[in-house]
């Protein structure tokens, strides 16, 4: 029952506060809320309104059955979809990081045009879906009949246990050291050298207090703003991410244990999906926790629907 309710409330706090972000994002009177951040901030909220809306609802389904209902459509498209949503999370917050960091050590450079911003999205997702695609070429998933009970189940299909094992330890490997651990790297790269930066600029004695301290103070709410994003992003998918890359080393551990340490590392299993599920709906609870002009915008199109 946790599980389940966990899953509702994960799913309604994603789609309304991701919803929110997007329409105070775009229907800003002023239109000062369409910058480039933000427009990126968008993607991120289509891609936890897919997690919320499909992988969330597959995951509990794939939990409370011990059979297949969703059809094959869903059994060949749901986990990769889970794949593609996280890599376009990461790959996104990446490029805010990348933006940011050119915004604040080259100011005077040329910003990025609106059109740069839609092909860097457009690249995110086609990156995104190019992950994904071993898990529906490699990795089959398709329905099997049992015959004794008359269900359905949505497995993997391999030749041999081993290759269906050799498959996930080279995919989840190769998968969480390029989309999870490169990319964090480089965005902890990139906010050290912009705190870093911004410290200096209010330092230097060639630029009046008032104007270096107020520039400081909105750059630094922006940028730790989204350094929280990073951080529950992190918090959220490590477990998850180092459960999934440890399982098929494992395997032969995992199916020797007894029944009472089995239904605990079951439980830890699930605890670890939910966890990373529930990334989906915290973005717009932090933009409303540091940001101001999204608290506001928040509270006028809720006041407006009531």
């Amino acid at each position: 029952i946790g599980f389940s309710v966990a899953s509702v409330l994960i799913t309604v706090i994603a789609v309304i506060g991701n919803a929110l972000l997007i329409m105070s994002i775009l229907i800003n009177e002023n239109g000062k809320m369409k910058t480039t951040t933000n427009y990126l901030l968008i993607n991120l909220a289509v891609s936890d309104m897919l997690t919320a809306i499909i992988v969330v609802p597959y995951r509990l389904f794939h939990y409370i059955f011990s059979y297949w209902i969703l059809g094959g459509f869903l059994c060949t498209t749901a986990l990769p979809l889970e794949k593609i949503c996280y890599s376009a999370t990461t790959l996104t917050m990446m490029s805010m990081a990348i933006i940011r960091y050119r915004a604040v050590l080259y100011p005077l450079s040329t910003g990025v045009t609106f059109i740069r911003v839609m092909l860097c999205i457009i690249t995110i997702w086609a990156v995104s879906i190019a992950v994904a695609i071993p898990l529906i070429i490699r990795m089959p998933y398709h329905l099997i009949a049992r015959t004794i009970i008359i269900s359905y189940q949505c497995e993997p299909v391999f030749k041999s246990l081993q290759d269906s094992l050799n498959f996930a330890k080279t995919y989840y490997l190769t998968l969480n050291c390029v989309i999870f651990i490169l990319p964090l790297i480089l965005i902890a790269t990139f906010y050290f050298k912009i705190l870093r930066r911004l410290k200096q600029r209010i330092n230097r004695k060639d630029l009046r207090v008032h104007y270096s301290a107020s520039l400081y103070k909105t750059c630094r709410g922006i940028n730790l703003m989204l350094i929280t994003m990073v951080a529950a992003f992190t918090i959220c998918w490590a477990p998850y991410n180092v459960l999934i890359s440890l399982n098929p080393f494992a395997y032969n551990s995992i199916v020797k244990m007894k029944p009472s340490d089995l239904r605990s590392y079951q439980l830890f299993a699930r605890i670890c999906i939910w966890l990373a599920l529930l990334s989906s709906c915290l973005n717009p609870i932090i933009c409303v926790i540091y940001n101001e002009k999204f608290r506001k915008s928040f509270k006028n199109i809720l006041y407006s629907c009531f």
